[in-house]
Formats: C-alpha cells, sequence, structure tokens
C-alpha cells in the first residue's frame, strides 16, 4: 500500500448490513486496472455500467461477479455511487470538484507494480 492513505483504504471496513468488507488489494493487477479505468474522467460524467467494464477489462476479470466483488470495497468507502433506479454507477467526486482518486493518482498506481 502507499504510505499516508487513509485508513479506510487499508483496512477492511462494515457495511451497511454489519459484513466486513476487505480493503482493496493494490498488489493485484486486476485491481489496479480497474482503478486505473475509473480513474478516467468520463465514469465521474457518464458513469458505467458493470457490463462495459467487463468488455474493457476482459484480460482482467473472468465475470461480472469479479468487478461486482471489487466495486464494493469502493462502494462501502463512497468512492463509486450506485445511481438509483437505473444500473449506472458513478465515481464520485471530492468537494473540490476534482476527482477523489482515492488519493491513488496513476503515478501512485505505477510505483506499486
Amino acid at each position: 500500500m502507499i504510505d499516508g492513505q487513509p485508513e479506510i483504504f487499508t483496512k477492511p471496513i462494515l457495511d451497511h448490513l454489519n459484513k466486513k468488507v476487505s480493503a482493496p488489494d493494490l498488489r493485484k493487477d486486476r485491481q489496479i486496472a480497474l482503478f486505473e479505468e475509473l480513474l478516467k474522467p468520463k465514469y465521474s460524467v457518464n458513469g458505467f455500467k458493470t457490463k462495459d467494464l467487463k468488455y474493457i477489462l476482459k484480460d482482467h476479470f473472468r465475470n461480472s461477479a469479479q468487478i461486482r466483488y471489487e466495486l464494493k470495497k469502493l462502494i462501502v468507502r463512497d468512492v463509486v455511487k450506485k445511481q438509483k433506479k437505473i444500473n449506472h454507477f458513478i465515481s464520485l467526486q471530492k468537494k473540490d470538484g476534482t476527482g477523489y482518486g482515492f488519493q491513488f493518482h496513476q503515478n501512485d498506481i505505477l510505483k506499486i507494480q
């Protein structure tokens, strides 16, 4: 993990059902690929579907359940939000208007590999 990351990105937390959700593991290539894809500005504007990510990240994920598992880690940490009444997710923005970026910018992600 990158030094100085908020604790919510390094330790498991509880979801709304009090089930433990593990932290994102940036040692996994597929988690890095997902983060790099979600850092693209188009997702904070247009949102995305799991189906779309499955097509784009087909070399990293075999099925959409694997993507949803990784997305849940981000949803419970308020990095990604499910849009109501439609099957779209959206990458959240900080109040200052920058991409949330999980404080994991692409340069930081590349340092981990």
